[in-house]
């Protein structure tokens, strides 16, 4: 009974032209199995990725710096040069109020030196007393500037 069953599925009309003839294959039956139609392959896209956007700015909270003193830097004092006249002479100097080069101005006073004599000289010989007060070689010599008018250095006898 299969043989006829066999031979009712099989006519001669589905027969596929794309299959083995029956002539090479006497003894088996040829059953025309029709493939599905294929579909056209799907198209490729590019993937698809969200899209870029530029990274944004979250502020984070920092806590306030404290404020640290940067330490001081040494500061160097450069004292006035102590300046020595020898002479009761006009003298070439800087000097050092005006930090000029100058020729001193000398002025002939009076001084301490000048008054101790003039004292001792009334005690024992009233006349001459007055010597010290108008001798140059008893009178401090104030060496001043002409720039500035200051007082470079006393020279005391």
């Amino acid at each position: 009974m299969e043989s006829t069953n066999e031979k009712t599925l099989i006519s001669s009309t589905q027969k596929c032209s794309l299959g083995p003839s029956s002539q090479q294959y006497p003894n088996l039956p040829y059953v025309n199995i029709q493939r599905p139609h294929n579909p056209p392959p799907p198209q490729q896209y590019p993937p698809q990725y969200p899209p870029q956007y530029p990274p944004q700015y979250i502020p984070r909270y920092e806590p306030p710096q404290m404020y640290t003193p940067t330490p001081a830097k040494p500061v160097s004092v450069v004292k006035d040069p102590i300046i020595v006249i020898q002479s009761t002479l006009p003298s070439e100097v800087i000097c050092p109020h005006c930090r000029l080069p100058i020729i001193t101005r000398v002025e002939k006073r009076a001084g301490t030196t000048a008054w101790i004599l003039c004292l001792i000289l009334c005690c024992f010989c009233f006349p001459f007393c007055i010597y010290p007060l108008i001798c140059d070689p008893c009178m401090d010599a104030y060496h001043i500037c002409p720039n500035c008018n200051r007082v470079i250095y006393v020279k005391n006898p």
